[in-house]
């Protein structure tokens, strides 16, 4: 059997090497005697490590929110739904989950965004992340991460907001791959030079999506950022366990999953429900709508009746103080929507 060997590691120096074996060589892709399906395998295994579920993910998020658009006809400024419109599509709020038990939301909530600036700068770092971690744990854990801190990210969100508050994005999933990437950075197979640039990215990251929330009210829900992160660590100080350093990927990858796999197939298995939830909550405003219509009529009746009476009695209507209190009480002089 022939053995192909290059440049000059491999000669044997206790020979004197002939003019022709001294010529230098064209260099080759595939050497002569080399395996035939060498190039081949090289291939499939630089698309094999490819970070083919974080592609996937980003699509997935991006398509959804095309068809929030299309779904939503009117849009606020910088093309910004409106809380009103996030409700109907599938934001989630401890109201609407907690009290009338609307539980699909916890699994529509994460993949929604308000706009296109919120879904494109929570692509950024998901391709960050998402293709480092899918090299290091697999896309198996990578997507467990990801659907465990997306839930816990909306569990943080329905605990630390207000129960009106609607909450969508997936940015409580990202800020779990934060938390991931830090923890696994422990790992004994992890460098140092490698295990510092991990950490860094981590902090640098995190930090602008944590430390805001005990200074800042705007928009940003950093209750669902907290929440996202601790889950993603949680996740990851168990993952250790299945991870020894003999092993280039964690263990029980395709169980895990096939698991987080579950969270998209419970979402469109809910889609039935979400349309039954929404027709009756649109037939619950209408009738809300009609009710206060008929009690601003009628309290418009009521007003102009006591006008007509305090006229009769040949008083000052705006001179007396008791007749303004009562108009104020019924809402006399209120703005009708």
């Amino acid at each position: 059997m022939s053995q192909v060997v290059f440049g000059r590691r491999g000669l044997d120096r206790t020979q004197p090497a002939s003019p022709r074996a001294a010529a230098p060589r064209p260099s080759r892709l595939v050497e002569p005697g080399a395996p035939i399906g060498s190039l081949a395998s090289d291939e499939r295994a630089s698309l094999a490590s490819a970070p083919w579920l974080t592609t996937a993910l980003i699509f997935l998020l991006l398509a959804i929110f095309m068809i929030e658009k299309a779904a939503t006809p009117t849009l606020g400024d910088g093309g910004l739904l409106e809380a009103r419109d996030l409700a109907d599509l599938g934001a989630a709020s401890r109201a609407l989950v907690v009290d009338q038990h609307q539980y699909w939301r916890v699994l529509f909530s994460p993949l929604l965004h308000a706009n296109f600036k919120h879904v494109f700068f929570n692509c950024i770092p998901l391709l960050i992340f998402g293709a480092l971690l899918e090299l290091m744990v697999g896309r198996g854990w990578l997507l467990a991460i990801f659907v465990f801190s997306a839930l816990t990210g909306v569990a943080g969100s329905l605990i630390g907001n207000p129960p009106s508050t609607v909450t969508v994005g997936a940015s409580g999933a990202l800020t779990g791959l934060f938390g991931a990437m830090f923890v696994l950075s422990y790992h004994g197979a992890v460098g140092g030079t490698q295990r510092d640039a991990m950490r860094s990215l981590s902090w640098r990251f995190a930090m602008p999506a944590i430390i805001p929330v005990f200074f800042s009210s705007g928009h940003v829900d950093y209750a669902a950022h907290i929440g996202g992160a601790c889950g993603g660590a949680f996740l990851a100080l168990g993952l250790l366990a299945f991870f020894d350093e003999s092993r280039l990927k964690p263990r029980f990858g395709v169980l895990a999953g096939a698991i987080a796999a579950l969270f998209f197939v419970s979402a469109a298995v809910s889609l039935p429900l979400a349309r039954l939830d929404r027709a009756e909550g649109l037939k619950t405003t209408a009738m809300l709508r009609e009710k206060l219509t008929r009690m601003q009529a009628a309290s418009a009746e009521i007003c102009a009746a006591l006008d007509r009476g305090v006229r009769s009695q040949g008083a000052s209507p705006p001179n007396d103080e008791n007749y303004r209190k009562l108009r104020k009480q019924l809402a006399c002089d209120a703005k009708k929507p």
